[in-house]
C-alpha cells in the first residue's frame, strides 16, 4: 500500500443533522468524496462515477442518486467528471501556503471547469477569499430531460424549496408510469384481493 495524503475530518460531522439523515450508502459516498485519493486542497477534483462505483462497491444507480441528492442539497457540484465540494474551503482552516496551493489547483483546472465555476476562463479569482466566496455563492444550471414540460434549464439558487417540490412531483409521476408499464400495480392489487383460507 502506498502512502496517501493526510486528510483530517472533524469528528463532529457525525452530529451534523444532514449527515445523520443520510442512508448508509450515502454516508459512505459522502465520506469517500471527502477522503478519496483524488481530493485536493481546493476541494475540486476530477473523478468518474465508474471510479466511485469501483472503490465503494455501491451500485451505479445509488451512486448517481447520491450525487444528485448532494448537488440538489447544495453540498457539491458535479459537472463533466469534476466534483466541487462546496463547503470545503469554508470548513478548512488554511495557512498561507495551503491557500497558495488551492489557488494553484484552480489555475490549472481545465477551461470548461473554469467557465462553469466562474463564467469565463478570464474571470478566475485572484485571491483565496474571492475564490471561497464564489464557490459558496455559486448558481448552478441543472439540465433537464427533453420530455419534461418544464423549461430546458433551471437556474438554481441556494433556496431550492420550489425545485424540491418539482422533483418530488416528477418522481411520483415516474413511479406511477413505471408501475403501470410494468404491471406491478396489477400484481399488487391481485395480492391485496387474494384471500387465504387457513
Amino acid at each position: 500500500m502506498t502512502n496517501g495524503i493526510l486528510r483530517s475530518i472533524n469528528t463532529s460531522i457525525w452530529d451534523d443533522p444532514y449527515i445523520r439523515k443520510l442512508s448508509v450508502q450515502q454516508k459512505l459516498i459522502w465520506f469517500y468524496l471527502l477522503s478519496n485519493r483524488l481530493t485536493t486542497m481546493a476541494g475540486i477534483y476530477e473523478i468518474t462515477i465508474d471510479k466511485i462505483i469501483f472503490d465503494t462497491h455501491i451500485k451505479s444507480a445509488l451512486v448517481k442518486m447520491a450525487l444528485d441528492k448532494f448537488q440538489h442539497d447544495n453540498k457539491i457540484y458535479y459537472r463533466e467528471d469534476y466534483i466541487v465540494m462546496r463547503n470545503h474551503l469554508k470548513n478548512h482552516h488554511m495557512n498561507t501556503n495551503m491557500q497558495k496551493g488551492a489557488m494553484h489547483i484552480i489555475d490549472n483546472l481545465p477551461d470548461n471547469v473554469k467557465i462553469f465555476l466562474f463564467g469565463s476562463v478570464n474571470k478566475t479569482p485572484k485571491t483565496f477569499n474571492k475564490l471561497k466566496s464564489i464557490i459558496l455563492n455559486k448558481e448552478i444550471i441543472i439540465e433537464q430531460s427533453t420530455d419534461s414540460k418544464e423549461p430546458k434549464k433551471l437556474i438554481k439558487k441556494w433556496n431550492i424549496l420550489s425545485l424540491i417540490s418539482w422533483v418530488k412531483m416528477t418522481l411520483r409521476s415516474l413511479k406511477s408510469n413505471l408501475q403501470r408499464k410494468s404491471g406491478i400495480d396489477l400484481l399488487i392489487n391481485s395480492v391485496r384481493n387474494l384471500r387465504l383460507d387457513v
